[in-house]
């Protein structure tokens, strides 16, 4: 392919055409900063209970199982800690937010680390990322991590 000047100068705007798209996507206006100085959150976002669920909301399901499904196939996972990640260095920066675990082990079969809806009876529906902790896959962890910056305001 014999490449010109011309082609070059149109991939070129091309290329600058699309970085604006791609960037107006994540919500930053027309001088490329973002809102607040952080990234919106998608309003379909705030329908999924980890947008208020806690800690505290999960310690009394230790011991109950979760159902999960995703693209890949099935999960249920036995939830068997709860801990809470929160960082003295964080709040003396100012950071708000909180920020947890949760540890699961398989029930049957080895799920595939992925993003799973998981249905439970008094917790209801939400979707987690879960990944193996171990190299044998017998713990699987998901993080919840709502932690924000101070506001510059």
């Amino acid at each position: 392919m014999n490449v010109t000047r011309r082609n070059f100068v149109q991939a070129l705007g091309t290329a600058a055409a699309a970085l604006g798209l791609v960037r107006g996507s994540f919500g930053q206006d027309r001088s490329g900063k973002i809102a607040n100085g952080l990234f919106a959150i998608p309003g379909e976002a705030s329908s999924d209970p980890l947008t208020y669920l806690s800690v505290q909301h999960f310690e009394p399901f230790i011991g109950t199982t979760f159902d999960g499904r995703s693209e890949t196939g099935r999960a249920v996972l036995l939830l068997t800690e709860v801990a809470d990640l929160s960082a003295i260095a964080n709040t003396q920066r100012g950071y708000t937010g909180p920020s947890y675990s949760l540890l699961f082990e398989p029930t049957s079969r080895t799920p595939a680390e992925d993003t799973y809806l998981f249905d439970h009876p008094a917790l209801g529906q939400f979707t987690l990322h879960v990944a193996a902790v171990d190299r044998r896959k017998r713990q699987y962890e998901g993080v919840v991590n709502r932690i924000a910056r101070p506001s510059l305001d």
